[in-house]
């Protein structure tokens, strides 16, 4: 059963196993980040989240020569990826 949820938000949920997972849906509703943890307790997985909410401020960086390419208005977070910003294809 699928869950009504505000978006952008954070869902946590029991896995299989029994052990607490989160994800992170945009406004758009796709889940673009999620637990790699399964966690026993539940106040662990509320803790994960708080510490993901509070990395906004945690700067992005790249190595040296990665974004050399780029002009300001290609990093704008607000403006359509276009074909480069796809993932690459496997086997070449």
């Amino acid at each position: 059963m699928a869950i009504k949820r505000p978006l952008p938000s954070f869902l946590i949920f029991k896995d299989k196993q029994g052990h607490w997972r989160w994800n992170f849906a945009a406004g758009n509703g796709k889940v673009v980040a999620a637990s790699a943890v399964a966690y026993l307790r539940r106040q662990g997985c509320l803790r994960a989240i708080q510490v993901m909410k509070g990395s906004a401020e945690i700067p992005v960086v790249g190595r040296p020569g990665d974004l050399q390419d780029e002009t300001p208005a290609a990093t704008d977070t607000a403006t359509k990826p276009d074909a480069k910003d796809k993932p690459a294809k496997k086997g070449g």
